[in-house]
């Protein structure tokens, strides 16, 4: 009986010590900074981290150049990275994140196309047509419209970036959605060229964007649907469609040779949750991987019409893709670059 106590008592002391280790454990985590971090935090970093028993070490970086470093010199101490899903899908490719084991993560309520063998989705956002009601009572409904500067007069405006743009010009020629790739970019450029004379400002940040429909006498913009929805809700006079709406997502992705893998992977079964995703949306007013935030009773009814990932929206938009970019992207964004500057 006495070694059985003995036995006993260092059985409860080992499973103790082991607990308390795990309850230590610390995730690295980059993600981007701001009201977005905060949002991050108080949607998955801390009710998650309460759960498993983890504390958070987070970097804010929007590039993965710190993860290339780390994976090539062998040296990792990142485990888990947020970024935008080109970044992730050619991260992937290039062998700097881990393949997903997708019977620990659930993905069976997540949008297609919004994961892959080595990232899963987060928020989800679109590049929308928007404009002001003023100004312009005819308002464009698609990119075809928006580039006839006659039918549809007005000072306009789109994202000084080849990202979302090709894809504008390639609808606006009459592409079909479902052909959009591989993106044609000889016929790409040659339907930007026709709308370049019309285009009063290029702009470089969500905020710039804001700015310009507000002060910047622009009649007609390609902005982000949280963005313009920011600018309608602060008083302004602006309206958009999600008709072809350009979706695009943030995603994370597990580093490549984190010995905290297995811990990760559980972090990300928790994220991709709808009831942590729909806290997200409610903070944010991003759209979220997880099509079944909705039943979680979390949206409001006044909100889910204003998400790119509502039943109604979802349909008329394209989910660029992720792949092509990663693949093509360098070459893309370099033509763009000097289609500018001609």
């Amino acid at each position: 009986m006495k070694r059985l106590c003995t036995l006993v008592a260092a059985v409860l002391v080992s499973t103790s010590l082991t607990l308390r280790a795990q309850a230590e454990e610390t995730i690295n985590y980059i993600t981007a900074g701001g009201i977005y971090l905060e949002n991050i935090q108080k949607a998955y970093l801390d009710p998650v981290g309460k759960q498993l028993g983890i504390k958070w070490s987070v970097e804010t970086n929007d590039v993965d150049t710190p993860v290339r470093v780390q994976v090539q010199s062998g040296a990792v101490t990142t485990d888990l990275v947020e970024f935008g899903a080109s970044t992730c899908a050619l991260g992937g490719a290039e062998g700097l994140y881990e393949k997903l084991d997708y019977s620990v993560i659930d993905n069976s309520e997540l949008a297609p196309g919004t994961f892959s063998d080595y990232y899963v989705g987060s928020t989800i956002y679109s590049m929308v047509i928007a404009w002001n009601p003023k100004k312009v009572p005819n308002p464009p409904q698609n990119w075809a419209d928006f580039w006839n500067v006659e039918k549809f007069p007005g000072t306009r405006s789109l994202y000084r970036n080849a990202f979302y743009v090709l894809e504008a010009a390639l609808l606006a020629d009459g592409v079909p959605k479902d052909k959009l790739y591989p993106l044609d970019l000889d016929r790409a450029f040659a339907s930007l060229a026709k709308i370049k004379p019309h285009i009063k400002a290029w702009w470089a940040s969500g905020a710039e964007s804001q700015q310009l429909v507000r002060e910047g006498g622009i009649d007609m913009i390609g902005m982000f649907n949280a963005r313009a929805q920011s600018v309608i809700s602060d008083g302004g006079s602006l309206a958009y469609t999600f008709n072809e709406g350009l979706i695009d997502f943030g995603c994370w992705s597990i580093v490549k040779g984190t010995p905290k893998k297995d811990l990760v992977m559980k972090v990300l079964a928790e994220f991709v949750k709808k009831e942590h995703q729909a806290d997200m949306t409610l903070l944010s007013n991003y759209g979220a991987a997880n099509t079944k935030i909705e039943e979680t009773g979390k949206i409001p009814a006044d909100l889910a019409p204003l998400l790119p990932t509502s039943a109604e929206n979802y349909p008329k938009q394209i989910v660029t893709s992720a792949e092509w970019w990663a693949k093509h992207g360098a070459e893309a964004k370099e033509r763009f670059d000097q289609f500018l500057a001609e």
